[in-house]
């Protein structure tokens, strides 16, 4: 998650948050749902699961008897039920099997588990194909009783002969504490395992082998004593005094979906970096569209949480955020039957408390390189691109290569053009990393005149690190420049959530400047910009618009009954918006796209 720019945010070291999820499949891929249970009936349902493994009622692997009256339905969920034979010659368990009832080849299978724990015990949720040949075999979760249930593994075996390939993931809490979502993604090119949503191993290996295999896979839920006549796993561990019987595993749910490319669908009047003031409604719109069959309807979320819903075209959704930061939105359109659905590409927007705005424009790269720059003194070699892949916190990163740095921090230099006031306090902070320790260079500083607002040195490390300062700004400054120096030492820097904004702390709390009275949104804007001010708008107020250089570009008059600016004869570029009040000038900027 980024960090929510408008205001600067302390992260509490060490913290960790882990919830169980009611997830979904990776919402960049159409699916539709191909089977699912909710397990709510009074009994198992008989046209979708058989007793015991595809092949017999006991798995013959090891020596616990599996009972019909093991397995039934209680309180909404699958019950399997592990336990000693009377007299201690044994356990009792059940399993269930999907064989001859439902198969899939390829898709993502998920189910909402809560384990049993106990040593010995092994919790299953795996797979086979329909003509129970073996190999191959895919282990959708694996889950040890002993340990406090923590240890989870993801292992597929596969052809020539036996290979087998193997991942474990500790969890930070017990999996027989709580239930959890363990899903498993066959996509075209590899395997993804996910617990509550979030990717614990992806691997291709056996991919060939399993994929060419061209047989459906069934589905199977169980429990295992690990033990046999000759004694039990040093991977399971031995039952012993510790062991409470009878142990429980209880599935909630299970699920599996297949892709699904006729359904489509995509945000369509809203765009990455867009900014708007906070309290006010944000309407959403979005096409959407089912090749093979009707919409049923589009939905609208922000973060993952759905905000509205809109059942006909034209499909929008008003969406009311409850606090200022940055939010993901997207939009979801869902089959004739409910059954499939799909997801835009996301659009990151920020809605600013006035208060608290950030000075940066694009300080998240969610608009790629848009308002920064790159300069290296030759022969130097420095290259900047965006990176989607090895983010510091969220979507995008800038990606700074530095091959040939020389010996000097300022032979090359990344930038921004901004502004600052003289008597305002300033606070900073950003986020970065790098390939080896090495040294970056911050100033905010005139582009103009040898001047330096403020000019710190950071030690950049491979661990991502949230950087802060502050400084009194004693110069206002209409050309100055936020710039790291990243010449030097060769190194891949990653940097990312670049915050600059006005500190408070010290001024009088009715008390806001200039630039806190005016605010300019969208931005960045293509066409037309609202002008929105904590004044009171007079019938017509006097505008000029400026270039960072001062240039005057456009002037006119803005109606307080529609305060709008159409800026369509701008070129692309960042500009100043000097807003003519009685109470005095005020000044905003924006960046024309």
């Amino acid at each position: 998650m980024k960090i929510a720019y408008q205001k600067i945010i302390a992260l509490i070291p060490g913290l960790i948050f882990f919830f169980t999820a009611q997830c979904q499949p990776p919402a960049s891929k159409p699916w539709r749902m191909t089977f699912h249970d909710e397990f709510s009936g009074p009994v198992l349902d008989a046209s979708k699961w058989s007793l015991g493994f595809g092949w017999g009622m006991n798995s013959g692997a090891f020596s616990e008897i599996n009972l019909p009256e093991n397995v039934y339905i209680e309180d909404s969920s699958l019950v399997i039920k592990v336990d000693t034979i009377p007299g201690g010659t044994g356990w009792y368990s059940g399993a269930i099997n999907s064989r001859n009832l439902f198969a899939q080849r390829k898709g993502y299978f998920e189910a909402r588990i809560k384990m049993a724990p106990g040593l010995g015990l092994l919790n299953a949720f795996w797979s086979k194909p329909v003509s129970d040949a073996w190999p191959p075999e895919i282990d959708f979760a694996e889950i040890l009783g002993r340990n406090n249930t923590v240890d989870a593994f993801f292992t597929l075996h596969y052809t020539p002969g036996h290979i087998q390939s193997g991942g474990q993931w500790k969890s930070p809490v017990s999996l027989a504490a709580d239930y959890h979502v363990y899903g498993f993604e066959w996509s075209d090119k590899d395997f993804v395992w996910y617990v509550d949503g979030i990717e614990r191993r992806r691997t291709s290996d056996g991919y060939k082998a399993i994929t060419d295999w061209n047989e459906a896979f069934y589905l199977m839920f169980n429990v295992h004593v690990a033990c046999k006549a000759q004694g039990c796993s040093d991977w399971t561990g031995t039952p012993n005094a510790s062991n409470v019987w009878p142990s429980y595993m209880k599935v909630d749910w299970v699920r599996v979906y297949e892709i699904d490319n006729s359904l489509s669908t995509s945000i369509n009047n809203r765009v990455s970096g867009e900014e708007f003031p906070e309290g006010i409604g944000i309407n959403v719109g979005a096409n959407a569209a089912n090749s093979s069959g009707l919409v049923s309807t589009v939905k609208f979320y922000a973060d993952e949480v759905e905000f509205g819903e809109s059942l006909a075209a034209p499909y929008s959704a008003m969406f009311n955020p409850s606090a200022p930061g940055r939010y993901k939105i997207i939009a979801r359109v869902f089959n004739e039957d409910g059954t499939g659905f799909t997801s835009s590409a996301p659009v990151f927007i920020t809605v600013s408390d006035h208060l608290h705005e950030n000075l940066i424009i694009n300080p998240e790269f969610d608009m790629e390189k848009a308002a920064w720059e790159l300069q290296n003194t030759s022969p130097y070699q420095v290259s900047f691109s965006i990176d989607q892949t090895g983010s510091l916190s969220g979507v995008n990163s800038a990606r700074i290569s530095v091959t040939n740095g020389g010996s000097s921090l300022s032979n090359a230099r990344f930038f921004q053009k901004m502004y600052v006031e003289n008597g305002k306090k300033y606070l900073l902070s950003f986020q970065a990393s790098s390939s080896v320790n090495r040294k970056t260079m911050l100033s905010v500083r005139s582009s103009d005149v040898p001047y330096n607002h403020k000019l710190s040195i950071f030690d950049l490390t491979s661990q991502p690190k949230t950087f802060q300062t502050s400084f009194d700004c004693t110069k206002t400054d209409f050309n100055g420049l936020f710039e790291f120096s990243v010449g030097s030492t060769n190194a891949e820097i990653l940097i990312d959530s670049i915050v600059l904004v006005e500190s408070t702390l010290n001024s009088i709390p009715n008390e806001r400047s200039n630039r806190e009275q005016l605010f300019i949104y969208p931005n960045p804007a293509s066409s037309k910009i609202n002008v929105s001010t904590l004044q009171i708008f007079q019938d017509w107020q006097h505008y000029c618009i400026l270039s960072p250089a001062g240039k005057v570009f456009l002037t006119g008059w803005i109606d307080s009954a529609n305060p709008e600016i159409n800026i369509e004869k701008l070129s692309p570029g960042i500009y100043f918006l000097k807003y003519e009040s009685y109470e005095g000038d005020l000044y905003g900027k924006f960046l024309k796209n």
